[in-house]
């Protein structure tokens, strides 16, 4: 009964751990390395333009979770997914532009009265996750949930 339990246990982690490899180092290279930009008929006469949607922050919001040690956990690991992804498209494409767009967070619209102090929790969190390098220029459009509207 223990040595199956045990088994059992080695096996789930054997299989977590192909999982966080296939799905967050393998994959991610695999589809981006399988882009590629169109060849211009001129040289010098296009800009190349990634436009990524929707990122969501995850915040207390997202699972209508408490704060505590599962929602830090989730933050983090949602929060490194984003950046790693975000680095590996910056280094694969080269995009001279980066157009996001909304939702930007998740938990904007819950942002009011003596909650707004978040606003800038979460902004200095976004721009960590999606600082890019000086030459490519970012640009944000706002969505539902980072405007107020819920639905």
């Amino acid at each position: 009964m223990v040595v199956a339990l045990i088994q059992i246990i080695l096996a789930a982690i054997v299989v977590w751990i192909l999982n966080i490899v296939a799905f967050e180092l393998l994959l991610p290279r695999l589809y981006l390395s399988s882009c590629d930009w169109p060849v211009p008929s001129a040289p010098g006469t296009t800009s190349h333009v990634a436009i990524l949607a929707d990122p969501q922050l995850t915040d207390a919001f997202s699972y209508r979770q408490k704060p505590g040690l599962i929602l830090t956990l989730t933050q983090f690991y949602s929060d490194v997914f984003m950046r790693r992804n975000f680095k590996l498209l910056l280094r694969t494409l080269r995009p001279a532009h980066v157009v996001i767009v909304g939702d930007l967070f998740d938990g904007g619209r819950e942002w009011v009265g003596d909650l707004s102090f978040r606003f800038d929790q979460e902004l200095r969190r976004w721009r960590r996750i999606f600082a890019a390098p000086p030459d490519v220029q970012i640009k944000v459009i706002a969505g539902n949930h980072d405007v107020g509207f819920q639905t």
